[in-house]
């Protein structure tokens, strides 16, 4: 078993339960934690069963979607790339499409009975927008981003957190009037990665690549109803050129699975999954590695963990490890 380093001491990293046989750019979970992969080529929307990595339901789609959207509650999910493509559960039936975004929507997030999308590009022609749109396929709101859209999170049911490339890193928006309520730039966040909202909504994590004046990458710590900062640590050290292409949060402990890259040199030019205790700040177990971009999702029962491996999409059993 390889094991990874962390800090000063080194922690094995704990082998996957079972591979499933799809090479998907995005995971996620449904509602009865089934998995739910996209993306790849050939362009295809596969269900698996990870307690018995049986196949559940395959649909093609003929194209390398760009995001997955899957839900907490209810049947529907979406993936796709400038149109979202809906499809019930758990049969795959298509559903009514998000028609309207110009270039490919980057994120999707389900709030009740709306879905939000993000868009943007850099070549024309610019769609830099977040949009709201009813399980109907009806848009019923668009509001403008500074920036290419790349996440969206849902605070509550009425404010969207947007992480964007370019002139905004971060922003808070009022999905009612489109009221931008704060924001920060990349000057003061260079290189913004993934965003995520502990449990109780009350802190935001946002991963940078350069922290202060060290050099190093890592997670920063913010209030999410007005973007002060709050706290904030290195994903490893030294760490002069991390990446993170994914993170999630447990929804029983509160712990961050991230997977990080570092590129610095050949002997580190890998990503992994690590996970992040927040309440010390401390790593305390990693996961896979391999020499591509990671996603990674953890099921609504807090059991299982998913993301693309090589030409796979591993599962690992959490239930004996947390």
């Amino acid at each position: 078993m390889r094991t990874d380093s962390l800090d000063e001491t080194r922690i094995e990293t704990q082998p996957p339960t079972r591979t499933l046989p799809h090479e998907g750019r995005h995971v996620g979970f449904t509602h009865d934690n089934q998995l739910v992969v996209s993306g790849g080529w050939p362009g295809r929307l596969t269900v698996f069963d990870p307690e018995t990595g049986a196949l559940q339901v395959e649909r093609n789609l003929r194209i390398v979607a760009t995001f997955l959207a899957t839900p907490t509650t209810g049947p529907q999910l979406y993936t796709g790339a400038n149109t979202g493509l809906a499809y019930t559960l758990p049969g795959l039936r298509r559903a009514p499409s998000l028609k309207g975004h110009r270039r490919d929507i980057n994120s999707a997030m389900f709030s009740g009975d709306w879905v939000i999308t993000v868009s943007g590009q850099h070549v024309a022609p610019t769609d830099n927008t977040l949009r709201v749109w009813g399980l109907d396929g009806i848009e019923a709101a668009r509001i403008p981003l500074e920036g290419y859209g790349q996440q969206v999170v849902m605070l509550g049911e009425e404010h969207a957190l947007v992480h964007t490339i370019t002139s905004t890193g971060l922003a808070l928006y009022r999905l009612d009037d489109g009221e931008r309520i704060w924001m920060t730039t990349e000057a003061e966040y260079c290189n913004i990665g993934p965003i995520a909202l502990s449990l109780d909504h009350t802190r935001l994590y946002a991963f940078t690549s350069m922290l202060g004046e060290s050099g190093e990458a890592g997670f920063r710590l913010l209030d999410p109803w007005t973007g002060q900062e709050q706290n904030s640590w290195p994903s490893a050290k030294p760490w002069k050129s991390g990446h993170c292409f994914g993170m999630a949060i447990h929804p029983q402990s509160g712990h961050i699975f991230a997977s990080l890259g570092d590129n610095s040199s050949e002997d580190t030019n890998h990503v992994v999954i690590r996970r992040l205790d927040p309440a010390t700040g401390e790593w305390t177990a990693s996961y896979g590695a391999a020499k591509q971009t990671l996603q990674v999702a953890i099921s609504p029962n807090g059991r299982w963990l998913g993301s693309p491996l090589g030409k796979q999409v591993a599962v690992w059993d959490l239930s004996k490890q947390l």
